[in-house]
């Protein structure tokens, strides 16, 4: 696990997806926390996409612009997506929280990624709910790695 950056700390645009990919990263998770004064906390889940997912990545040498990174790793993506929506949406976690998702956006955070990536966003009533969102995305790296 490769932290970018310090809470607080300000980043330029694409300077996330320049570090994954020269690390060559097994994943990207992007997460966002946002205060909701609900009764129960909400998790959405994105992967990055156009609604190009017809587009498959030629096999011979090509060149792709940045905001078509994602489609190097699109089938592993995919699939992945399966899992995690099966496992957040355990009867452990649906108590705990409402998952919404994975939903197929152009989110910026993961534009420019290459390696399979995805995007967290989770309400906070209080400054120190945030852990509640920890065994289940643990247990999401462990299960799609």
């Amino acid at each position: 696990v490769i932290l970018t950056r310090f809470p607080g700390d300000m980043v330029m645009p694409l300077q996330h997806a320049n570090f994954a990919n020269r690390l060559n990263v097994d994943l990207y998770l992007s997460i966002h926390f946002y205060h909701e004064t609900g009764i129960k906390p909400n998790m959405y889940v994105y992967r990055f996409s156009y609604n190009d997912d017809f587009i498959v990545p030629s096999q011979s040498l090509a060149f792709y612009s940045y905001d078509q990174a994602h489609l190097h790793a699109s089938k592993k993506t995919a699939t992945w997506s399966e899992q995690i929506k099966q496992i957040m949406t355990q009867p452990l976690y649906a108590k705990k929280f409402n998952v919404h998702g994975v939903y197929k956006l152009p989110f910026a955070p993961l534009i420019g990624i290459k390696a399979p990536a995805f995007g967290i966003e989770a309400s906070l009533k209080n400054k120190d709910d945030w852990t509640v969102y920890i065994d289940p995305v643990v247990k999401c790296i462990g299960e799609i790695l």
